[in-house]
């Protein structure tokens, strides 16, 4: 039996802490097919394959989220299901747009609408109709052919090669031993193959049909049983049944693309829907504040400067994989640190954003143990303490930092009793505009009072952090931007410090 299906399928750690974020990664996590193994296979001289290794893929430090695998349109359902949920946003299906033009000589003031679309929307049968509006702002979130990219005759950062792949989901029986985990296979003449476990039981494969080097195959000859018999051919003297299968960045600071509309590269790394979710993610908050008049126009540059490094970083990410499946390339020393860049890179979870206004760098390190500007805070263990000496439930700090538009300000102090002078400066440090704020104080042990004026709710660190300790100075604040990442870090004492970050980024 075969259907169509097909699209994006990995999710990786970052991504599901941001979903976490919206309170739809359990709705997610239900759903997936958590990636838990990993298995590497080659061939030997006399055209057999063994077993290389296998390792466990626990998740990275500082999240609770690993890897898994659930349909893209799956995912688009909860998260369609999210957003019909908040009244303030509205979703017209069945609308296209037609022309696209943006007055330049304007774009400069914040309250002028530059951006001219003209829409065309279905009615009836056979029946359309076309509206002209203006706007402030316009995304291209539309993919790899993007039409908004093309009315901008902008360029796309994008991977080429001549090798062809072929993509398939299918449910199998095999007698292959890791036919339960992911499992990489590598054949020194004709390339790699590798598959992934998905939810409803399916499988998903890659599989290199040529090399940059072989042309002989026309792409148009490709079908499913082609695929198919190359699969078995790879996995052999292994048996394989099918049972089922299914086949498959910004002009004038007013109009921003966003995944695949920017950036083109292979399926190889699962990332394209991961990458593109982040970008849409960098970008929301910030588009957002603009239009509320809460955060300054210039916070809009910040959308290229730290996600087109990370576009670069991706493709090239894209050519190591590409080089590990080329024949002959069995991954060896000599490319573990290209194996290490890679596996840093999936995870995204160590991602570092260029200094702006936005992250004031304070020091430079990349270890997840620190606050560091321009990374994600990490996520650490911690109690919600509710009544004295009484801790009420445990939770992560990255659960309670919500995605609602909010910045976060988020205190370490060893005692209660120093949280409360900053409490009162923080007060008078914050701008007029800034409307949505989150003060979390945590304590680094156990108060042994509570008798805080504000009332706001207190954290202690969980106990099981003191083997993991942050690396942190005493009294350590951080200003924790709208999408999880710090955005600058001091003492509570470094007030000037803070009142500059704030004076550089708020109306």
């Amino acid at each position: 039996m075969m259907s169509s299906w097909g699209g994006a399928d990995g999710i990786k750690s970052r991504t599901m802490e941001v979903f976490d974020s919206f309170g739809i990664a359990d709705e997610v996590s239900k759903l997936w097919a958590p990636i838990n193994s990993w298995a590497v296979w080659s061939e030997d001289d006399q055209g057999n394959i063994s077993r290389q290794f296998r390792t466990t893929n626990s998740p990275p430090v500082r999240t609770k989220w690993g890897d898994g695998a659930l349909q893209q349109g799956v995912i688009e359902k909860i998260i369609k299901h999210y957003l019909a949920s908040q009244s303030s946003v509205s979703i017209q299906h069945e609308t296209i747009p037609t022309s696209l033009t943006v007055e330049h000589t304007v774009t400069s003031h914040p309250d002028i609408y530059p951006c001219v679309v003209t829409l065309k929307r279905h009615q009836e049968e056979n029946v359309s109709a076309e509206e002209t509006i203006r706007a402030k702002y316009v995304i291209g979130a539309d993919g790899a052919g993007s039409w908004t990219r093309k009315q901008l005759h902008l360029t796309t950062d994008t991977t080429r090669t001549n090798a062809l792949w072929g993509v398939v989901d299918t449910r199998v029986t095999s007698d292959f031993p890791d036919l339960a985990s992911s499992t990489t296979v590598y054949n020194h003449h004709a390339g790699g193959m590798f598959f992934v476990r998905r939810e409803r039981d399916l499988t998903r494969f890659y599989i290199q049909l040529t090399t940059d080097e072989d042309d002989s195959l026309d792409r148009d000859s490709v079908t499913l049983d082609f695929i198919i018999d190359r699969i078995r051919r790879r996995l052999s003297p292994y048996t394989l049944s099918i049972n089922y299968c299914e086949c498959s960045m910004s002009k004038h600071e007013r109009v921003f693309l966003t995944g695949d509309a920017v950036h083109t590269h292979s399926p190889l790394a699962g990332l394209g829907m991961n990458i593109s979710i982040q970008d849409s993610y960098n970008l929301g908050w910030k588009l957002a504040g603009v239009i509320k008049q809460e955060l300054q126009p210039s916070v809009l540059d910040t959308y290229e400067l730290e996600r087109r490094p990370i576009a670069h970083e991706l493709l090239d990410v894209d050519r190591i994989l590409f080089q590990f499946f080329h024949p002959g390339q069995f991954p060896n020393q000599d490319r573990s640190e290209d194996g290490a860049r890679v596996v840093r890179f999936l995870s995204g979870l160590q991602i570092q954003y260029t200094p702006s206004i936005l992250t004031l760098q304070q020091q430079d390190t990349n270890s997840l143990d620190q606050l560091t500007a321009g990374m994600r805070i990490p996520d650490v263990e911690i109690w919600t303490v509710s009544t004295p000496l009484a801790a009420s439930a445990n939770t992560s700090l990255l659960t309670i930092l919500r995605s609602d538009g909010s910045f976060h300000v988020v205190v370490f102090v060893e005692h209660v009793d120093l949280f409360a002078p900053f409490e009162v400066a923080l007060r008078r440090l914050l701008p007029p505009s800034s409307r949505n704020w989150n003060v979390i104080p945590i304590c680094m042990r156990a108060p042994d009072r509570i008798d805080l004026e504000s009332r706001m709710p207190l954290y202690c660190l969980a106990e099981a952090e003191d083997s993991h300790a942050l690396a942190l100075k005493p009294s350590t604040v951080a200003v924790v931007r709208p999408d999880q990442y710090v955005g600058w870090c001091s003492g509570v004492d470094d007030t000037k410090g803070l009142e500059t970050y704030l004076r550089g980024i708020f109306i």
